[in-house]
């Protein structure tokens, strides 16, 4: 939604529902539900304190709370005119006289992020809708923080996803200093270190994915952790403080209809390197330009990435990359037709595959083999690993009815390495203004072999936007 905004220059806004729980609908009157009063509800009631009271709303406490203001919001909101998506119940869209997407909204919990044309008549009637469906808090718009991430849309209409000061308050694990490195961690210590990666993961889902892949191999030493892993995790945790000030851009792309922007997703398998021979698989999703796959370089803007151990024990290094690619393309898909309905194309089971083709997409790897295997008329039957062929067999049918593009870079270019290994390639993304380029070899030489022959890396000589376009300082 916020990648819709800063392309088609819509307002944003942030709306909060004042106590949420009791806006609902009368949902539990039916279930005769009773609790004795308490002396604030007694007061508020103006009813003897401890009485026998029956509750009529899923109020916060009950465990279908949650799900009982889902309802409650989707039944006013639909009374207003809005549509959800079939890919996220809980993002609705506002669509014009000629079917035009003018207004999205998205919800988490009682917040709710709404973005539209702030010219359009009919954003503004599904905004005075919204307006009247609950009680609000104040809203806020252009320059605000939700669920602890600071939102910030600059003059060019691009915005800006940061969480600079929250990794200020999480304390370092506090070890001794005369204890041997292989010694095992005591429970409070195990505590503590869950507590460090734990406030950890959120930003490295929300706003730092060059933090992911080393975050994810930290957690998997947690259940046998040693003093030296509660070592580790300090230095990580000092390393992530003073990387804070980076945050995610999500560009303007100018001279660009919504419509005209790709998608391009690259993937990484790494074998082996974890605690019991797990393997990792990384992939992360931008939305750019025509310009990537054309071979120049394009800004990106990241709109979903993960590092996680694979689900199944590889035999190989083509079995790692192949779990990670079916991963990948599966995030892919879901991306690719979750913009196409936000843009308000159908995605109902007849028509799924057309809107999934009109957003042009791109599934980058390294893997040569597995490019080489995916692109012959090969079932994959005859390779040894059998459920690998299997795997890649599907991958190769869902990206020819989607009308998926697959690419090979060599690893050199190979954006997700970051996100099996370290986050060096990113930190280099960041610093050419979160922009990156699919380096075009007909040769197809592997960077072992580039280097072997002196050939340079096209990427230390671009003619990208330059560093102080940097995302960690913006112009508002």
């Amino acid at each position: 939604a916020l990648q819709l905004a800063a392309q088609r220059k819509w307002k944003i806004e942030l709306a909060d529902a004042h106590a949420a729980f009791l806006q609902g609908n009368h949902s539990e009157t039916d279930r005769s539900i009773y609790c004795f009063a308490v002396p604030e509800l007694a007061n508020a009631l103006g009813v003897a304190h401890h009485r026998i009271v029956q509750v009529h709303k899923a109020c916060y406490g009950l465990v279908n709370a949650p799900k009982e203001w889902w309802r409650s919001v989707t039944d006013r909101f639909q009374e207003a005119g809005l549509e959800a998506l079939r890919t996220d119940q809980c993002v609705w869209i506002g669509k014009d006289g000629n079917g035009e997407t003018c207004a999205v909204i998205c919800g988490h919990v009682d917040d709710f992020l709404i973005v539209g044309d702030a010219g359009s008549q009919f954003h503004n009637q599904y905004r005075k809708r919204v307006w009247d469906s609950f009680r609000w808090s104040p809203w806020k718009e252009k320059e605000f923080t939700m669920t602890g991430i600071d939102v910030c849309q600059l003059a060019d209409y691009s915005i800006v996803l940061s969480q600079n000061k929250y990794l200020d308050t999480v304390e370092e694990i506090r070890v001794g200093r005369d204890r041997p490195k292989d010694a095992k961690a005591h429970p409070g210590e195990v505590t503590a270190l869950r507590a460090v990666t734990g406030a950890l993961q959120w930003k490295a889902t929300q706003t730092g994915p060059q933090l992911a892949a080393t975050l994810s191999l930290l957690q998997s030493e947690t259940a046998e952790a040693t003093v030296e892993t509660l070592h580790k995790a300090n230095k990580f945790l000092r390393l992530a403080k003073l990387q804070g000030h980076q945050g995610i851009r999500l560009h303007h792309f100018p001279g660009l209809k919504a419509e005209d922007l790709i998608q391009a997703q690259w993937t990484d398998g790494a074998l082996g390197n974890r605690p019991k021979g797990g393997s990792t698989g990384g992939y992360i999703c931008g939305i750019t330009t025509p310009d990537l796959e054309q071979g120049r370089t394009a800004p990106v803007s990241l709109i979903g990435w993960s590092s996680q151990k694979l689900d199944r024990v590889c035999r190989s290094s083509l079995a790692a990359e192949v779990q990670s690619c079916g991963n990948a393309e599966d995030f892919l898909w879901f991306c690719r037709l979750s913009w196409s309905e936000m843009l308000g194309r159908p995605s109902n089971r007849a028509h799924y595959l057309d809107s999934l083709k009109q957003t042009k997409a791109m599934l980058i790897v390294d893997a040569k083999s597995m490019y080489d295997a995916m692109g012959n008329e090969s079932s994959g039957v005859g390779m040894k690993e059998k459920r690998t062929g299997y795997e890649m067999q599907m991958i190769k049918e869902s990206a020819k009815k989607s009308g998926l593009d697959v690419r090979w870079v060599k690893s050199d270019a190979r954006l997700a390495d970051a996100l099996t290994k370290d986050g060096g390639k990113l930190q280099k993304f960041f610093a050419m203004g979160s922009a990156w380029r699919i380096a075009c070899d007909a040769t197809m030489l592997s960077a072992k072999r580039r280097k072997a022959l002196g050939i340079h890396d096209p990427l230390e000589n671009q003619d990208a936007l330059n560093s102080s376009d940097d995302a960690s300082e913006p112009e508002k």
